[in-house]
């Protein structure tokens, strides 16, 4: 097999789990019939990039780019849905918040769609989509993500940070280097990098207050001559 080819399905393959990935987040919506303890931010974040990668993958902006148009369609739709629950199970104020944030996505990904078409076609379009992608990706995609980051660190909790998502935004955004330096397309090669970077920062937190924040101890039980596993916080507070 063709290592580019090889490249792309993993692409694609760690792409749909990333997706998949936020579906324990709507179940825990669902089971409480309220979101109010969650964040539409992740969501309307994928959603805007889904559309403009879709715009991105069609044949009139990128030709022979069908896998990225697959992708993103895929993940419209599953990002669509997520924020129906999301909606439906939200009070009226968020309601209004989130409808109008996608109505606005919606008119801004018919603005640049409408930007793409006018551009020449060939070089000129697909590079200039590129670099669009990459603002566009830099001023919205990875802020919900650091959002999080500055979240965990000030309360010192990773309860609304998940691993799977944040193990499936770093190997995904790997693989997209690689296949976009395959293309020599290198402002998206850039955009990944950087999100390589943000997700190797939310595992590398995730990691910390999982493990090293309160590191484990052995402490002898005299009643049952065993040794038992505690945090070392608590040690110092008995």
């Amino acid at each position: 097999m063709d290592f580019s080819v090889f490249i792309r399905l993993l692409g694609v393959l760690t792409s749909l789990l990333m997706f998949l990935s936020q579906w324990g987040t709507i179940t825990k919506i669902m089971a409480a019939r309220n979101s109010a303890e969650f964040n539409a931010a992740p969501f309307l974040a994928e959603f805007l990039n889904c559309l403009i990668g879709l715009l991105y993958g069609l044949p009139i902006v990128s030709p022979d780019n069908n896998v990225v148009l697959v992708v993103n369609a895929i993940g419209l739709l599953a990002e669509s849905v997520y924020l129906m629950v999301f909606v439906v199970h939200s009070e009226m104020y968020t309601k209004i918040q989130v409808i109008a944030t996608i109505f606005l996505e919606l008119l801004a990904g018919g603005f640049i769609g409408l930007i793409f078409s006018e551009l020449p076609f060939g070089y000129v379009r697909v590079h200039t989509a590129s670099h669009l992608c990459v603002m566009i990706g830099i001023l919205f995609l990875f802020g919900a993500p650091i959002s999080d980051l500055t979240k965990a660190w000030k309360l010192k909790s990773i309860a609304h940070m998940p691993l799977l998502p944040c193990i499936g935004s770093f190997v995904n955004s790997f693989l997209w280097i690689s296949y976009f330096c395959i293309r020599r397309n290198y402002p998206l090669v850039l955009l990944n990098a950087i999100g390589l970077l943000v997700g190797g920062l939310q595992v590398f937190t995730h990691y910390w207050f999982s493990h090293l924040a309160h590191p484990v101890v052995h402490v002898s039980d005299p009643a049952h001559d065993e040794q038992t596993l505690v945090p070392l916080n608590q040690e110092s507070d008995s």
